[in-house]
């Protein structure tokens, strides 16, 4: 790794001194700073406790797979900065990272931005920069005041909720759920992963029918599923699916990345089955 490279890892670790702020003011302001490039994309937001990653992952397969220039922006990453960025379901170069921050630093200091704004801007500038079509950005943490919450998705999705970053998110899962249902947007479909309390489930349809959001719960309850070498097969409104993962969390996931496609307006036989 180039020293270059170092220093700008080193710097940006720094920002996780600022901590988490939880407004959306300073990311606005950046993002309409170089001209709002996460709207030259189409995107999909998926937030949750449990399995937004594999839903985003399957999401942006189906994708891809369909034909489309995809970006993808997750987090944490486990060994290198680069593994939150994946374009065409690759993880970006270095030099393509490093090329984005040289054009952003001088932004992310001047507004004091976090760790997790600078990674987002960053996400929005290189999706735009290599021309991506579709975008699937996970939420850091909860939701409505996430950096990636500034983005106008086509669809928005949640999966499985549970307690989590009690500390900013409340401490019973209604204000957990408030708080991840943020990413609710008006006139937006949402799918969501049916949860057994019935207080979350309530509020979850009065938040998407103020927002006229169509809202579509999805449970993998009663699922006709197998094991197979290859990993799972199950079939789903009359069609056959093959995932490479085992669990039934995992058909859970992919049935929200399935109806999130739908939604999107992406015609069914482009789901690869």
């Amino acid at each position: 790794m180039s020293i270059k490279a170092a220093d700008v890892r080193k710097h940006l670790f720094s920002l996780t001194a600022r901590g988490i702020k939880f407004d959306l003011k300073r990311i606005i302001e950046a993002s309409n700073r170089i001209g709002v490039p996460h709207s030259a994309y189409k995107c999909i937001h998926v937030a949750g406790t449990n399995g937004k990653g594999s839903t985003c992952a399957y999401i942006e397969s189906i994708l891809r797979t369909s034909g489309f220039k995809t970006g993808l922006f997750t987090s944490p990453h486990i060994l290198n900065f680069e593994e939150r960025f994946q374009i065409d379901g690759k993880i970006i170069s270095e030099d393509l990272w490093l090329g984005a921050y040289e054009k952003l630093s001088g932004i992310i200091d001047k507004l004091k931005l976090t760790f997790f704004e600078a990674s987002t801007l960053i996400a929005f500038d290189l999706f735009k920069a290599t021309g991506v079509e579709w975008a699937v950005f996970e939420t850091g943490m909860g939701g409505r005041l996430d950096a990636t919450n500034i983005i106008s998705p086509v669809v928005s999705v949640i999966s499985s909720v549970s307690m989590d970053h009690m500390e900013f998110l409340g401490d019973n899962l209604l204000s957990v759920f408030r708080e991840k249902l943020g990413i609710v947007k008006k006139n937006t479909p949402l799918i969501l992963a049916a949860n057994p309390d019935e207080d979350v489930m309530r509020l979850a349809r009065k938040v998407c029918s103020e927002a006229g959001a169509d809202l579509t719960v999805v449970s993998s309850d009663g699922l006709d599923s197998q094991q197979t070498p290859a990993g799972t097969r199950f079939s789903y409104n009359g069609q056959i699916y093959d995932i490479q993962l085992r669990g039934s969390f995992q058909l859970l996931n992919s049935l929200l990345a399935i109806n999130a496609i739908r939604k999107a307006g992406i015609s069914d036989d482009t789901i690869i089955k």
